[in-house]
């Protein structure tokens, strides 16, 4: 059976929420008022900051499979994918096919259980229509691969 290791306390606009536990348990990544801040398990420790850029703000996070990679959405449709160990943007794919006028949302970001791929899930709403898109990415490259409405 597992044990306790510690109660955090987020706050914020958003109360911490969405966050992820890194593969091997050491850490884990949690959005707080759009940041995302990167912490210790056990310590609890603040190991590293990425701060919202501009007007926009992170919405969700998700490790690669290796624990390496760290995956973000924001609020303007784009997803970035980051260095766990030293905070460096990698890679950064624009998902806005969209009419500017069109308000989109991440609702989450998965890496496959491979790491090759990732997907993105978000919320549209354009010319009052709603609906709901997931891109399949390749984590590698960036290339969009499919895209479901």
């Amino acid at each position: 059976m597992g044990r306790h290791l510690r109660t955090f306390t987020p706050v914020g606009a958003n109360a911490g929420i969405p966050y992820e536990l890194s593969p091997d348990g050491q850490i884990y990544a949690i959005v707080i008022d759009g940041s995302i801040a990167i912490r210790d398990v056990e310590s609890g420790m603040l190991l590293r900051t990425i701060p919202a850029e501009g007007t926009f703000r992170y919405t969700d996070v998700s490790f690669s499979p290796d624990g390496q990679t760290l995956a973000s959405g924001d609020d303007n449709a784009t997803l970035h994918l980051w260095d766990v160990e030293s905070g460096t943007l990698l890679r950064t794919m624009p998902t806005r096919d969209t009419s500017e006028s069109a308000t989109l949302q991440h609702t989450r970001v998965y890496f496959s259980p491979s790491g090759g791929m990732l997907d993105s899930h978000f919320n549209v709403v354009e010319n009052g229509r709603s609906y709901h898109t997931i891109r399949v990415w390749d984590a590698d490259t960036g290339t969009l691969l499919h895209t479901t409405v």
